[in-house]
């Protein structure tokens, strides 16, 4: 497998352990209402919120994947920056602003400052007085 393949894999193991043990106290709750156990609705409490942590991450953990997918398929170093688990995820778009215009302004933005070379070929070399910083 190749790298990206691996990592798809990797994730995708993660995020169905975390579906996993979301599911447990739910399926406890769902046994014990229908064996029509007399519990106090306290007695759910922490495992209802421990599944929606859990399902928390696991949506984290697919729309991270998403990510690394377009990563993979883009080999963009600027989308590189966009791809971590800090960027933010859209609602109904993974990305919820315009991913070429972020990436041609992440590229110009690491030019900033770095010299212009000239051609070999021009009086003085390399460094010609003619080649300044942007």
């Amino acid at each position: 497998m190749s790298v990206g393949e691996n990592l798809v894999r990797t994730q995708l193991l993660l995020t169905n352990k975390l579906l996993i043990k979301a599911l447990v106290p739910i399926a406890c709750c769902s046994n014990d209402v229908g064996k029509k156990k007399d519990y106090p609705l306290n007695f759910y409490l922490d495992g209802h919120n421990n599944s929606l942590r859990l399902l928390t991450s696991a949506v984290n953990y697919i729309n991270q994947l998403w990510k690394e997918v377009a990563l993979a398929r883009m080999n963009d170093t600027a989308l590189a920056d966009l791809c971590n688990l800090n960027c933010e995820v859209g609602k109904n778009e993974l990305f919820p602003f315009d991913v070429i215009k972020k990436c041609e302004y992440i590229h110009k933005s690491k030019n900033l400052g770095r010299p212009n070379f000239c051609p070999h070929t021009a009086p003085g070399g390399w460094f010609a007085p003619s080649c300044q910083l942007h």
